[in-house]
């Protein structure tokens, strides 16, 4: 795994503290405790189509860890997790 970055640090403490506190639902995790089973959420709505994340890009929360295909998609979580975190429910 690849050490974070002060900016992508900085970035996973914001989007924690928005983005988990707001479900109403439990977040589903794998067995391996991947959040959405390991979907990126921000490819569903930038690509419209389910797509499985990588370890190379994840971002963990209390809930679990969040995976995403690209790290462009791990920055706009990051920048607007409101946005691009699933509503369950």
């Amino acid at each position: 795994m690849t050490p974070l970055s002060r900016r992508t640090a900085l970035g996973l403490l914001a989007a924690t503290a928005v983005a988990p506190t707001a479900r109403a639902e439990p977040l589903f995790l794998n067995g391996l405790g991947h959040a959405i089973g390991g979907y990126d959420p921000v490819a569903y709505f930038e690509l419209e189509e389910a797509t499985r994340g990588t370890l190379d890009h994840e971002l963990l929360t209390e809930e679990g860890t969040w995976l995403f295909s690209r790290i462009e998609y791990l920055e706009l979580i990051e920048a607007n997790p409101v946005k691009y975190t699933p509503q369950i429910g």
